[in-house]
């Protein structure tokens, strides 16, 4: 059995996410979902440049915030490893924003941040359905456990999950909304 604690944050435990790729992408694993579902991305193997992602964006999402999801491109081997820490994820609003962040909005309370590297096989391998039953507290044996074990192994720490700790938990994090992670937190 893998440690899944690498890999997934359910209760504002940090996370190290390691990359090879040119780009870090943040984004809720529903919206996740209804991209593979609207477009063909593991097949297309496209060319993911902030043109392509914006277009996305527009095309699958036509009526919300340009913050739906975002990427965060990398200067090629500037870094190999990011801390992402629950506790430094702030919700957006009315207060000045820091000029250096990410952006990203939730409807399921939870977090994907996916290595560039790894989109194209993590998008083979996704599925919304199987992670909702897989990370359901009665559900965590069995089948559903085989879910978050396989993506553990296969992806490793290139692939994190971070699911809002909940509200109460002292965490602005808390369920679904609009928040940003200051660049300089990671």
């Amino acid at each position: 059995m893998n440690d899944l604690s690498n890999t997934f944050s359910r209760e504002g435990t940090p996370l190290q996410i390691r990359s090879e790729g040119e780009f870090l992408l943040f984004i809720d694993p529903l919206y996740f979902q209804k991209i593979l579902d609207q477009t063909n991305w593991p097949k297309a193997k496209p060319l993911f440049t902030e043109p392509f992602f914006s277009d996305t964006k527009k095309q699958i999402f036509p009526y919300a915030e340009e913050s739906i999801f975002s990427v965060h491109f990398i200067e090629p081997k500037s870094k190999t490893s990011f801390h992402f820490d629950p506790q430094n994820i702030k919700a957006r609003g009315e207060e000045p924003l820091p000029s250096s962040r990410i952006d990203f909005d939730s409807d399921s309370g939870q977090l994907l941040i996916i290595d560039g590297s790894k989109l194209i096989e993590f998008c083979g391998f996704f599925d919304w359905d199987a992670l909702v039953e897989a990370l359901h507290p009665l559900m965590l044996t069995g089948n559903h456990q085989a879910y978050l074990e396989e993506w553990a192994e296969r992806f490793g720490t290139y692939i994190g999950y971070i699911g809002a700790p909940g509200i109460a938990s002292g965490f602005e994090f808390e369920g679904g909304g609009s928040y940003y992670l200051p660049i300089e937190d990671i």
